[in-house]
């Protein structure tokens, strides 16, 4: 059966078009050590971070060390969380923030993205981790997944194991 024009146009005046996004990603490997120049590594040695970015996402390994002669690693987390927002400042907000033992991985996106209605959907974590027996969670991956104005993204922040070397069966 076909569609009359008027439908159709409508249908086409009413499709969702696609919207640019724009990700900044960084990842890594702090070696447990504290984050010096996380601030400059997120402005990108500029005065300020760029605004023209819709989203932050970045992974962290090996990312616990003693803060504030602390040996709990959740202040070693919330300094990082902290960190990383007061640098983007108050134009963006945390949208998701997982923590897998020395593993974090998060997710920022600009306020707008919040309202006034949301464009930040479905978002889901999932994690494995691949240390020995693939029960220890020093090594492995986290996934963070969402929905942006219907668009699906995934990031990845992982540790692995160095040196593996490769046998044949």
């Amino acid at each position: 059966m076909e569609q009359d024009t008027e439908s159709y146009i409508f249908d086409i005046l009413h499709e969702k078009q696609p919207v640019e996004i724009k990700v900044f990603t960084m990842t890594w490997n702090m070696g447990n050590s504290e984050a010096q120049g996380l601030d400059k590594a997120l402005k990108r040695e500029k005065e300020a971070v760029d605004p023209s970015y819709d989203l932050f996402v970045i992974g962290l390994q090996e990312s616990t060390y003693a803060e504030a002669n602390s040996v709990d690693p959740a202040a070693c987390y919330s300094s990082l969380a902290s960190a990383i927002a007061t640098t983007l400042g108050p134009s963006y907000y945390e949208v998701k923030h997982t923590i897998r033992a020395q593993l974090q991985l998060f997710v920022f996106a600009k306020v707008e993205f919040q309202h006034p209605t949301a464009r930040i959907t479905n978002v889901h974590q999932s994690i494995e981790n691949t240390g020995f027996l693939h029960i220890f969670p020093n090594k492995g991956g986290i996934l963070v997944s969402l929905e942006v104005d219907g668009t699906k993204l995934a990031f990845v922040s992982c540790h692995l194991t160095a040196h593996e070397v490769l046998y044949s069966a």
